[in-house]
């Protein structure tokens, strides 16, 4: 971080001291072959510069907003996620077992559960609905709360009787959601691209990020209550 300040003061001064005050949209719009040798090499100079300093202000925003999702995750999830960890217990420590099932990008919290170096006490994917029963718990997880496959399974679980714990952001809407569904559901708060940019549309959408921490949370807590019972 200390070199990285450094360097952005540096190049700061690079600016004014080459005296090319002009705007990046200008100088990504100049074709540099035109400009004599020396002139064409200090605006290459500024466009990779231009493109440098852009880019460690995304990843300053990116961090900022990160850190805010996971602090508004925990305050208003806590509680969720502990009973989520009290409810998977109940199968590690019974005669159930624990299955996942993400959705697209969501798929990597099943990864993490089943192949990751830290590995969740008797995790299972998810694949054929007949191998569940109501003394497993199962582990939902989607990108919005609206998500008609991630429905689909949840309507078909709550027939069979099995608990299950949704992971989604919540979409308001009139009809049915997984939130209405499920014996516990935590919010990804997250229903929307993160950052900004210059052309007024948003970029950056971490929903697998934001069930990570959830899942980890979940975790640490599961692991603790295993602990305490073994």
């Amino acid at each position: 971080m200390y070199y990285t300040k450094k360097l952005i003061k540096f190049l700061h001064f690079y600016f004014a001291f080459t005296k090319l005050y002009v705007s990046s949209t200008y100088v990504y719009s100049i074709n540099v072959n035109h400009f004599p040798a020396q002139i064409g090499f200090y605006a290459r100079t500024n466009i990779f510069i231009i493109s440098f300093l852009k880019s460690v202000n995304f990843m300053k925003m990116f961090l900022t907003q990160v850190n805010g999702l996971f602090s508004r995750i925990y305050e208003k999830e806590q509680f969720s996620i502990e009973d989520s960890a009290r409810l998977l217990a109940q199968a590690a420590i019974g005669e159930g077992k624990i299955y996942i099932k993400g959705f697209n990008e969501m798929e990597a919290v099943t990864l993490e559960a089943l192949e990751g170096a830290e590995r969740l006490k008797g995790a299972l994917r998810l694949t054929k609905l007949d191998d569940v029963s109501d003394t497993d718990r199962v582990i939902l997880l989607s990108r919005f709360s609206n998500d008609a496959e991630a429905l689909a399974l949840a309507e078909k679980l709550e027939i069979k009787g099995v608990p299950f714990i949704s992971i989604c952001g919540d979409v308001k809407s009139d009809g049915n959601d997984l939130s209405k569904l499920t014996e516990i559901h935590i919010n990804t708060s997250l229903l929307k691209p993160m950052l900004p940019t210059e052309s007024g549309e948003r970029i950056c959408f971490p929903t697998s990020m934001a069930a990570l921490f959830i899942y980890h949370c979940i975790k640490l807590t599961f692991d603790e209550i295993i602990e305490e019972y073994e």
